[in-house]
């Protein structure tokens, strides 16, 4: 499954790097706006990944194996 950036033009996967990168400018005090302006993604893909990362803190972005087993292992 592939994300896209903003309007569709561009099929690349967003890296976990950046995906922490734009959740700590939300958390930091960049609006939602300024972060999709900026770096031309969706809201939606910012506020997907920001309620991963509140969920699951810095291991929000190392692949769902991990997150699994995190949650195997409070369950």
């Amino acid at each position: 499954m592939k994300e896209v950036w903003a309007y569709g033009q561009n099929t690349e996967k967003l890296s976990p790097e950046f995906k922490l990168q734009i959740v700590k400018e939300l958390e930091a005090s960049k609006t939602l706006a300024q972060i999709v302006r900026e770096h031309e993604i969706d809201h939606g893909v910012v506020t997907r990944r920001y309620r991963e990362y509140r969920k699951y803190g810095d291991n929000a972005f190392l692949g769902y194996e991990h997150i699994y087993k995190e949650d195997a292992r409070i369950a």
